[in-house]
């Protein structure tokens, strides 16, 4: 009779992989991309740094995996997931985001700040950029906002500039209170348009 499969080993693998993945985001997010090697991420994840290079090979390909679990685990994957959303709600979640992984976010600025020196790092933090992009349009469409490159561009702008202040020297209050006059831009917005504004009940 044939052995089942070893699913436990399997799952110890991923995690062992993932942990990696967080320990090269931590790295880079408290000590910068040029701290970033084999055996800063092993020290940091606990491993020897043979056990970095068995899982990724290159530190480029480190690197890359590290930046796509980031990205799943974004800032924005995470404010813009709930579909039944109000505009009065919206991105209200941003300063508890950044507060609870403060390092998922301080990762993708540190790479995005460092792909001025790297023409591939720059063109990589592009694509992540038209992606978040279109995820903020998706968003301000589901709570009537037409489809305006200009006023998308805007919005993501200052939810990233939110989140780079909070991690720098402002607290979560003063992302909420800023988030709200973000709000209130769009509620104009949309009333400019013509369309009413529906806001939800608060207990």
């Amino acid at each position: 009779m044939a052995n089942a499969p070893d699913t436990n080993g399997g799952h110890e693998e991923r995690t062992g992989r993932q942990r990696l993945l967080e320990a090269a985001i931590e790295v880079v997010a408290r000590s910068g991309y040029e701290a970033l090697s084999y055996r800063s991420v092993a020290k940091q994840a606990g491993v020897t740094h043979g056990l970095v290079h068995y899982h990724f090979g290159q530190r480029e390909a480190l690197l890359a995996e590290a930046r796509a679990y980031a990205a799943a685990k974004s800032v924005a994957s995470q404010i813009f997931e709930d579909e039944d959303v109000l505009i009065d709600e919206f991105a209200l979640g941003l300063s508890r985001v950044v507060a609870a992984e403060p390092d998922l976010a301080a990762f993708q600025i540190a790479l995005d700040l460092h792909g001025r020196l790297d023409p591939e790092l720059r063109s990589d933090s592009k694509r992540h950029w038209e992606r978040y992009l279109a995820a903020t349009e998706a968003a301000l469409e589901r709570v009537g906002i037409a489809a305006d490159p200009a006023i998308t561009h805007m919005v993501l702008a200052t939810l990233t500039g939110l989140v780079l202040i909070q991690l720098s020297f402002s607290s979560p209050a003063e992302t909420d209170r800023a988030v709200r006059a973000l709000q209130g831009t769009l509620t104009l917005l949309r009333e400019q348009a013509g369309d009413p504004v529906v806001s939800r009940e608060r207990s």
